[in-house]
């Protein structure tokens, strides 16, 4: 699974880090983004993530919806610990 947040904005600008857009990432979490400002290193990002796209697989939503208890037991558990993890 990929978890960095990377983001390209008009081919210039470019962003990559650990930072959700939240105020516990950005008031608790100690967690930060790399901000760049040029093209080429925006290209690069846009052909590597065209790339992980092509190992990504889409779940449809009738697909999401049979997935077993032991799936939807743990996403409840999860919601209802959400703030804290």
């Amino acid at each position: 699974m990929m978890h960095a947040k990377t983001i390209v904005v008009d081919g210039l600008w470019s962003s990559v880090g650990s930072m959700n857009a939240d105020n516990r990432s950005m008031s608790f979490n100690e967690e930060s983004n790399l901000v760049i400002l040029d093209e080429d290193v925006a290209s690069r990002f846009e052909k590597l993530f065209s790339e992980d796209i092509k190992y990504s697989k889409e779940i449809e939503l009738a697909e999401f919806r049979k997935r077993g208890m032991r799936e939807r037991l743990l996403e409840r558990v999860c919601h209802l610990v959400w703030r804290v993890l």
